[in-house]
């Protein structure tokens, strides 16, 4: 055997650790975009889980929650106060997911986002969740608050 073949044969052998250099890292990629996925979508739906038994762990509050969902506007202020930061966190878990959902960095399937949305949807069909939302969907993104008009809350445009 001859330098020359050698040499062709080395570089046959570089060019084939790349290609399985390549295929090993695509692998790994997909592996860890899975497992961000999945990451993304459990710490969503713990946020979710947060929020829900923020109200519903405490009597008093979960009869404000009550309150509010009917008769927000009249509400002392004070109590508006306090029912406003629950509606905040609820609808930025919302927010986020649906951020993540569009640029598909949760598990679609897992969260039923497209389906329930966190079944916010039910929570804006209340005046007073829908009043809430009317004085602060500013603090939101564009898109969301697009988002949530036509979908969770449903505007008429």
């Amino acid at each position: 055997m001859n330098w020359d073949a050698i040499g062709a044969l080395s570089d046959a052998i570089g060019a084939v650790a790349v290609v399985i250099t390549l295929l090993y890292l695509a692998i790994q990629i997909k592996e860890q975009t899975k497992e961000t996925r999945l990451t993304a979508t459990r710490d969503l739906s713990r946020d979710y889980r947060d929020v829900v038994e923020s109200i519903t762990a405490d009597k008093e509050v979960f009869g404000l929650y009550l309150r509010a969902l009917t008769e927000y506007e009249n509400l002392p202020h004070e109590e508006k106060i306090r029912i406003s930061l629950y509606f905040f966190r609820l609808f930025r878990v919302s927010e986020l997911s649906y951020l993540h959902h569009i640029n598909q960095k949760i598990e679609s399937e897992t969260i039923h986002f497209d389906t329930g949305q966190f079944r916010l949807t039910d929570v804006a069909k209340y005046p007073g969740a829908r009043a809430w939302w009317e004085r602060n969907r500013h603090s939101f993104s564009k898109d969301y608050r697009n988002y949530a008009d036509r979908h969770i809350l449903i505007v008429e445009s």
